[in-house]
């Protein structure tokens, strides 16, 4: 993983190369230690109809070449003996799976192109963090928790290992507003990042972003209340040979290659959501 379910010819591919039914199996155990904790199967995205089992009982289907899912397996674990994950793989263009059945310009490939992880988090944990920038020193961190608790959450942002804001609030879902003062904007030309660590309980979350504001008016866009001339180009996820399975370094140096070798400052990641890595690297 990732994984093309056929190595395919540079030139003309024929799309039903890659339609077939695919199997995937992976063995792995569990220690009596680890009892306590909630494992979660991560799935980035498998083209298209997956249906996921484990230990021979069927979790889930799901629909959808692009986009990510995920199941919690604590319940179903064998803790000290051999647990098997199975995914049996639809490849066709199936119309049940969006975006196919009706008319699309590009081929779609198959097999479990991204990654796949366990995710193992304590009994309560973060469920999600989302964060915006309303201005260029406000970061608004949206919260989503598995269930609310008294427990606190711990907020902090950072860059280079230096605090710049911190709050701790009661664990409920909701925002949390944070101020940066001497904030640096992010832009193309000039990436400034910074770190978002979110603790809740035994649970901690680390995640990277940039202040920045877009803005579009009838004249211009406007980043960070300048005018940005757009200059960019169509991107595809696809790579000869492997269809869509590109390993994350092949994906940063698809950025790379267009941010340096081709000067643009901006793509349009069609048709679906990007790789984590590619978003990553243009950050």
């Amino acid at each position: 993983i990732p994984h093309t379910v056929k190595m395919l010819p540079l030139h003309e591919i024929d799309s039903q190369s890659y339609q077939m039914t695919a199997g995937y199996r992976r063995h792995l155990s569990f220690n009596e230690s680890q009892r306590g904790n909630r494992y979660f199967l991560q799935f980035d995205a498998a083209a298209h109809i997956a249906t996921l089992y484990f230990n021979g009982r069927e979790c889930l289907t799901h629909r959808n070449g692009y986009t990510a899912f995920r199941y919690e397996i604590t319940d179903l674990i064998a803790f000290g003996s051999d647990n098997v994950i199975t995914v049996k793989l639809d490849t066709t263009e199936n119309p049940s799976s969006a975006p196919l059945g009706l008319v699309i310009d590009y081929l779609t490939y198959g097999g479990i192109y991204r990654n796949v992880y366990l995710d193992e988090r304590p009994q309560n944990y973060i469920e999600d963090v989302f964060i915006t920038t309303p201005d260029l020193h406000t970061a608004d961190i949206a919260l989503t928790l598995d269930h609310e608790s008294d427990e606190k959450v711990t907020v902090e942002i950072s860059k280079s290992g230096i605090v710049k804001a911190f709050d701790t609030v009661e664990g409920k879902n909701g925002h949390i507003q944070l101020k940066v003062k001497d904030a640096q904007p992010w832009s193309p030309d000039d990436p400034q990042l910074y770190t978002c660590r979110v603790k809740y309980g035994e649970d901690e979350q680390i995640y990277h972003f940039g202040f920045r504001t877009i803005e579009i008016n009838e004249n211009a866009i406007l980043l960070n209340d300048r005018e940005f001339f757009v200059r960019g180009l169509n991107r595809h996820q696809c790579f000869p040979y492997i269809g869509y399975a590109a390993s994350d370094s092949l994906q940063v140096e698809d950025a790379r290659i267009l941010k340096e070798e081709l000067h643009v400052n901006a793509v349009r990641t069609s048709h679906y959501p990007q790789s984590h890595a590619f978003l990553d690297a243009c950050d």
